[in-house]
């Protein structure tokens, strides 16, 4: 998360080029960046406990990787019912 901004490889008055590739990392790191600042807020407004309580588990998120709808798994925390009728 430590990528320098991207050294241009063409410059006029108007416009500055850079590799697809280094911009795309710096952007990439932007996001992460983000993200980290993201989380760090809800911690401070809601305590390392309480976000970790409203995170997803491993199995969660691999369920959700195999197509399981995020809603389905919040209900079935709930004990709420999940299927149709």
């Amino acid at each position: 998360m430590n990528t320098p901004f991207p050294k241009p490889v063409a410059e006029d008055a108007t416009t500055i080029t850079f590799r697809r590739a280094d911009w795309e990392a710096f952007l990439e790191d932007a996001a992460d960046l983000a993200s980290v600042a993201r989380l760090d807020a809800q911690i401070q407004a809601i305590g390392l406990d309480e976000v970790i309580r409203q995170s997803y588990t491993g199995e969660e998120a691999l369920q959700i990787l195999d197509g399981m709808s995020p809603v389905t798994i919040w209900r079935k925390r709930a004990g709420l019912s999940c299927g149709f009728r």
